[in-house]
């Protein structure tokens, strides 16, 4: 019984987790940043070939 309820609760917290990372915007620009460069370096590597 006690480890079901330790489940419940763990799956509890991951989905509250989750939802606090959606509504927080704060990581986001972090992520966008990192693509950025992606495509400035494939042109370069365009141009030799």
């Amino acid at each position: 019984m006690s480890s079901a309820r330790l489940t419940l609760l763990a799956s509890m917290g991951a989905v509250a987790l989750t939802l606090s990372a959606c509504v927080s915007p704060p990581p986001a620009p972090v992520a966008p940043t990192e693509p950025i460069p992606a495509p400035v370096v494939a042109e370069p590597v365009a141009a030799p070939d």
